[in-house]
């Protein structure tokens, strides 16, 4: 049978047909490509939250940490000016002159006892970081180096001494101390041995001496007779000609 040419119903139907399921393809990549751009996006949002709110926690938690470092400085200096003072001074008088409240000073330091124990733990870190630059001196010189670097510590050790019955209970307080007395021992004993301290002197009194010997030179430039400077120099003369070798 020859074809015509004239499409019939049948070719209408198969051709509906295709476009039905060229247009249902389409439809159905469509709504794929929707969906994943969508799942795409939430995603993305999900990461930024939780990254923006990491950095906002970690921002809020740089804040909060340095107010707190920032009280504590502020307890610590108040409690050195006020217990040099009065050396039986409340926690409450210490807090008003701090500028906190008695809350926020418990929240520091439990007890007064906390309290004075950590000042002294840091009077001995700000002593080893203002020596640490002399290290490498040796005898005399190394001596007359501590007596510069300590002198304008005096509002720190006399704290230590006025409050030592309470310091001394730390045990790491008490370890520090007794390693600082060995190292000055160790510096009298190099400078015996190079003749720059009389060396018929028990290097237990030296120490003792060469304490008495500061502790008077932080007095006096507390009081203003004094600059320390001067507290310095006049510590380091009465020192040497005191123990100085032949």
């Amino acid at each position: 049978m020859k074809t015509t040419g004239i499409p019939t119903r049948g070719d209408f139907v198969v051709s509906w047909i295709e476009q039905v399921r060229h247009k249902w393809c389409i439809h159905h990549i469509h709504s794929q490509f929707v969906d994943w751009v969508w799942r795409l996006r939430r995603t993305y949002e999900t990461y930024v939250y939780y990254k923006n709110n990491s950095r906002y926690e970690t921002l809020m938690s740089q804040k909060k940490d340095q107010r707190l470092i920032q009280s504590e400085k502020a307890i610590i200096e108040a409690g050195i000016k006020t217990l040099l003072v009065n050396p039986s001074a409340g926690m409450s008088e210490i807090a008003q002159t701090a500028g906190v409240g008695r809350a926020t000073l418990y929240r520091h330091f439990k007890s007064r006892e906390a309290l004075i124990q950590r000042i002294a733990m840091v009077c001995f870190e700000e002593t080893d970081v203002a020596l640490k630059p002399f290290e490498h001196l040796e005898g005399r010189v190394a001596i007359e180096a501590v007596i510069d670097a300590l002198m304008p510590l005096g509002d720190r050790f006399r704290f230590l001494i006025n409050l030592w019955s309470y310091a001394a209970q730390d045990e790491e307080v008490a370890r520090i101390d007794a390693e600082s007395v060995q190292e000055m021992a160790w510096l009298v004993d190099q400078a015996k041995s190079r003749g720059e301290i009389a060396a018929d002197l028990p290097t237990s009194w030296i120490v003792e001496f060469f304490d008495g010997t500061l502790t008077a030179g932080w007095m006096l430039a507390e009081r203003g007779d004094v600059t320390t400077l001067e507290a310095a120099e006049y510590v380091k003369r009465s020192f040497f000609r005191g123990c100085g070798g032949a």
